[in-house]
């Protein structure tokens, strides 16, 4: 198998370099700082190398000498990238000074900025720019001369994986059903939405699987495919590999020939299409497409056009490791298929190391066995190929060897591993992949945020200018990029928050070889292993882990830096050095300092782009760093100075300080930050005009805003005119205000037309919440220790000009404890799309009397006032006629201590779609619906309710599948197997709880 490493990355680089070496600005500053000469060689070499790296790229595979090659080339592009960077700060620099000088309206940044120019000078005196950038051409030239010698040729045809062909074995609809494990569930699911009819007539169902490389969708899609329930369904079935290779005419002649099972003469496209519908026309057929790549459109819109001959009922399934594909191919959503189970990922380990043995006379194997299946992840490659590894082996020193081992030092032609996950690499385009090598820097089972990557890839120049859209939009492309094709998971717990595989990990490890570099402070031996050329490394201790800086500086082109730490470290003076010793880092985060003292050296790094002081005490900013090219800064303390940093785009977190430290008004000039803004303390402000001063109406590019005071403080009578002169720009999106002790909230909070979510915490003295209901993209609302509010009526929804909250979808109420009252809006129609409903903690509430038109999810917690869910309906205004069902849409609903609930929805109709009802701790339950539970319900779980005695007369739904019952010691009873007075009523459901126990 052919695979692509870093020279794909590398041809994307020197693309860029070509670039910005032959535009008429860099011939402006060569001119002018006396180095055009060195620029002319320097342009005659670099495309002669960049017309052979794509005939590099291949032959490093078999070639250690090119291997070699190409990574003396990755060196000097770098080392290229650094001098060019040095001359547009430098260029930048002479501008800005020129300017103060002819306007002179700051005098102070004109003494700074002239000192910070002799003080780059001096340091770039000592290594004069025209000699380095003619050592440059002069390693370039060598390396041109050894083209020849490697036999390295200009490759006809476009760039990247077009010339370079990746084999994958070929597959079949055949599978032998014994070596598969914990797919059952899966096979169902998907034979389900086979076999049920489409929305829409005469439109082919196209079902795709998808999931990162080696999780068996293949081997999903053929025990789906040979399925007897699948088999009757269908009158016609056709398996095709499809591959990376999308040639309609071969897969057009694939699919002919497997639905007939006879072989084609035919070769074009034409007469293939019609054929195939010919064979197709009016038959229920079954289409399995394996391994689609390709991802343009117009050749799916081509491929399908005869398949709409099909008998309703026909479908498609497609197995893909892109997103971007299955959205182009799909009619129905994806199944996203996840990793096995631990079990079943080491029973099939175990059947390929132990097959044909007596796995019991190998004891001592089989706990080193258990922890190398935990290394794969719920990877079915992996397991089967780590068991094929070990089959026949029962050296307990070979095992370990094999747990200890990193996947991408195993032999490769034995386990298939890596060259699997590189085919998914190979196919990313060329800039993508140098994002994709750099994740490597972070340590395995790392979680990140999406916006802070796509800094970090702007920092370190990866992401590259494109008309006039912005550098964090065309990041964010190539972040949806890598996410689409299942190098990232999103993490379910928390939607903003990304992972990698750990084989992922490994992928990325493999392709950056020494220019990424990830360790653990152990001891310092770990720090040996820094090569000259890693370029970017992480670093994460934990308790009592001394860290030595000066074993970094063996890296001295380190690009970037990243420091975790897992404690508050003591300030070391070794890290003052950090600033003069690597001069070339571009991202620098040293997070966890109980404080840190910045020398003016950091003025120094000219080549600065990115700061994280996170979780770190910094008490004042040297003036130096004002000219530091501070594009992106990503701050957690507040030091004084923080105000001249007029560039600043990224300002997560605003403290501000009693005494010390930096003032609200420091914010005034800073017009460019972004994204979100967290100003904290804010009962430190000297002065209501601070507040004016911060100047949050004009910061157009922020999205979040969170304003908070400390939750002990001595009430301040001026915050409510505090609050309204924090008012913020109109296309703000998301909003908190937190601990704000005034009684009114800001009138500026009902005009922004574009929140989309608010957060009300701790605001105790507020008692009338006013019309939020009439905010047109409101989607999420909180609030929470709303101490004031007894009542929630017609100011809360509007004056009726538009439907109340129009948008909303999710609406939290908690940690009221004074509310009573909530009642409905005139008959108006109010939360037309509310999906989920959560009450919790409030002790008062008696509940509601309107409809909830979509609601999905209902939660009712520590609501000691409430003694019934008695959902009362409403009059209509127009004919005097009862409204329609009170939750029409509700699938859930969950109820969390409410001690003096009695009875829980006395008639079925209010709830006409419910599948989920969860009851806990509802001490004075005594009887369920009395008419019944709804007939949709699937699932019923009953937690802590002491007085609970029986199930409704009528028994439960046919089609509930799940009941769990436990801590209900008259209920228990009543449905004790076979015995129990209501086992006739749950013996027909198919999982049954009582007590934590599984019974049936």
């Amino acid at each position: 198998m052919a695979i692509l490493v870093e020279g794909a990355a590398l041809s994307a680089s020197f693309q860029v370099l070509f670039e910005k070496f032959a535009s008429p600005i860099f011939r402006e500053i060569g001119s002018r700082w006396g180095v055009g000469k060195e620029l002319k060689k320097l342009m005659r070499t670099l495309p002669l190398i960049n017309d052979v790296l794509n005939d590099a790229e291949e032959k490093q595979i078999s070639n250690a000498a090119v291997k070699i090659w190409l990574d003396d080339l990755q060196q000097v592009a770098y080392d290229a990238e650094d001098i060019m960077d040095e001359y547009e700060t430098e260029d930048q620099l002479s501008k800005v000074a020129v300017l103060e000088t002819q306007t002179d309206t700051n005098q102070v940044l004109n003494r700074i900025s002239t000192s910070f120019t002799s003080t780059v000078s001096a340091f770039n005196n000592s290594q004069d720019k025209a000699t380095r950038l003619n050592d440059i051409t002069e390693r370039l030239e060598d390396l041109a001369k050894q083209m020849n010698v490697l036999h390295l040729r200009k490759r006809i045809g476009g760039k990247g994986k077009g010339n370079i062909v990746s084999y994958r074995p070929a597959t079949s609809s055949m599978v032998d059903e014994s070596l598969v494990y914990g797919r059952e569930s899966d096979k169902n699911k998907i034979i389900e939405l086979l076999l049920t009819e489409g929305p829409v007539r005469n439109v082919v169902g196209v079902l795709p699987i998808v999931g990162m490389g080696g999780l068996g969708k293949t081997t999903l899609a053929q025990l789906v495919y040979n399925d007897e329930r699948v088999v009757n369904n269908f009158e016609l079935k056709a398996w095709v590999g499809v591959s990376e290779e999308f040639d309609l005419e071969r897969i057009t002649k694939s699919i002919l020939e497997s639905a007939t099972k006879m072989p084609s003469n035919l070769k074009d496209l034409d007469p293939l299409q019609h054929k195939l519908r010919e064979t197709l026309s009016g038959k229920r057929f079954l289409l399995v497409l394996d391994d689609v790549w390709n991802e343009k459109p117009n050749f799916w819109h081509v491929l399908k056009v005869p398949f709409k001959v099909g008998k309703q009922g026909s479908k498609i399934m497609v197995t893909t490791r892109s997103k971007l594909v299955s959205s182009i191919m799909r009619t129905v959503p994806d199944h996203d298929l996840e990793g096995l189970a631990n079990e079943d990922c080491w029973s099939l380990f175990s059947q390929r190391a132990f097959a044909g043995r007596d796995s019991d006379a190998h004891q001592n194997l089989h706990a080193i066995g258990e922890e190398i299946v935990k290394k794969c992840k719920g990877l079915p490659l992996a397991a089967e190929a780590l068991g094929e590894l070990l089959h026949s082996k029962v050296d307990e020193h070979y095992w370990r060897y094999i747990l200890t081992c990193e996947i991408w030092d195993l032999p490769e032609e034995k386990t298939n591993i890596m060259p699997t996950l590189r085919l998914s690499y190979v196919h990313l385009p060329a800039n993508v992949k140098r994002c994709f090598a750099y994740c490597s820097i972070f340590p395995k089972g790392y979680q990140f945020r999406k916006e802070e990557l796509i800094l970090l890839w702007m920092a370190e120049g990866f992401v590259h200018s494109k008309g006039t859209a912005q550098l964090e939009d065309i990041g964010g492309e190539y972040f949806d990029d890598l996410l689409f094709r299942s190098f990232f998971q999103q993490l379910v717990t928390d939607g903003s928050q990304y992972a990698m595989h750990d084989l992922i990990h490994d992928l990325a490890v493999s392709v950056s070889g020494e220019i990424c570099s990830t360790f653990r402070a152990k001891n310092n031996d770990q720090y040996c292993k820094i090569s000259k050329s890693t370029r970017h490394l992480s670093l994460s201790t934990t308790f009592g882990e001394r860290i030595d800086f000066e074993v970094l500086y063996e890296a001295k082109n380190l690009r970037t830096f990243l420091l975790h730490s897992g404690y508050m470290l003591a300030y070391n003076r070794q890290v003052s050095h950090v600033f003069s010793k690597l001069r070339y880092l571009r991202v620098l985060c040293l997070h966890g300092f109980h404080k840190l003292v910045l020398p003016d050296s950091i003025g120094m790094l000219i080549h600065l782009r990115y700061l994280n002081f996170q979780h770190t005490c910094i008490e004042y900013f040297p003036a130096s760093i004002v000219i530091c090219r501070p594009d992106i800064y990503f701050l957690g303390g507040m030091p004084c100075g923080i105000g001249r940093l007029t560039t600043l785009q990224t300002l997560t977190h605003f403290v501000v300080g009693k005494k010390k430290g930096a003032k609200l008004a420091d914010l005034k000039n800073l017009m460019h930050i972004q994204g979100e803004l967290c100003i904290l303390q804010l009962e430190n402000i000297g002065s209501v005009n601070e507040a004016k001063e911060a100047n949050l109406k004009e910061k157009q590019q922020l999205e979040t805003l969170w304003l908070g005071w400390s939750s002990f403080r001595e009430i301040g009578d001026d915050e409510g005119e505090t609050l309204e002169c924090l008012e913020p720009h109109m296309g703000l999106k998301n909003v908190r205000i937190e601990y704000y002790s005034g009684v009114r909230l800001p009138r500026w909070i009902v005009a922004l037309p574009n929140l989309v979510k608010l957060e009300l915490v701790n605001c105790i003295r507020v008692k009338v919440v006013p019309p939020l209901g009439q905010l047109p993209s409101l989607k999420h609302l909180m609030m929470s220790g709303m101490d004031g509010i007894k009542h929630l009526g017609k100011e809360f929804y509007g004056d009726g000009s538009v439907k109340g909250f129009p948008q909303l979808e999710t609406l939290e109420f908690r940690s009221m404890p004074k509310w009573e009252e909530w009642s409905g809006g005139d008959g108006s129609e109010l939360f037309p799309h509310l999906h989920k409903l959560e009450i919790s903690r409030c002790h008062k509430w008696r509940g509601f009397s309107f409809r909830f038109p979509a609601l999905n999810a209902l939660s009712v917690r520590d609501s000691v006032g409430l003694t019934s869910l008695q959902y009362h309906r409403i009059q209509s205004l127009n004919d005097g006629s009862e409204s329609e069902d009170m939750f029409p849409c509700l699938h859930e609903l969950q109820i969390y201590s409410c001690p003096n609930i009695r009875e829980i929805l006395p008639d079925m109709r209010y709830c006409p779609s419910l599948k989920h009802l969860t009851l806990f701790h509802c001490h004075d339950l005594e009887s369920l619906q009395s008419q019944g539970l709804p007939p949709t319900l699937t699932y019923l779980k009953i937690r802590n309710c002491n007085k609970l005695q029986h199930l409704p007369e009528e028994g439960l739904p046919p089609v509930l599948s799940h009941l769990d019952i436990a801590n209900c010691p008259f209920l228990e009873e009543s449905c004790e197997k076979e015995t129990g007075r209501d086992w006739p009523k749950i013996s027909h459901i198919p999982s049954i709880m009582i007590n934590h126990e599984f019974i049936s």
